[in-house]
């Protein structure tokens, strides 16, 4: 199979969770199937997600970051 090819999206939003959100990250990796993508919606969290997610480095990650709709 491609690795540019799915069969299941998954999306997780987060916001100041950056600890949750990367042990999600991993348990996903850890399932049996091989195709899916991950996309994490960051709502412009401050905690540190975006550089946490960047160490992955895992092809079938992407991440969308967009500014806090509060402000």
């Amino acid at each position: 199979m491609n690795k540019n090819s799915c069969d299941v999206g998954i999306a997780i939003t987060t916001y100041l969770r950056k600890d949750m959100v990367c042990k999600l990250v991993d348990r996903i990796r850890e399932l049996t199937r091989s195709d899916y993508k991950i996309v994490v919606c960051d709502d412009g969290s401050l905690d540190g997600t975006k550089e946490e997610l960047q160490k992955k480095r895992y092809y079938r990650l992407r991440r969308k970051e967009q500014r806090n709709s509060l402000e």
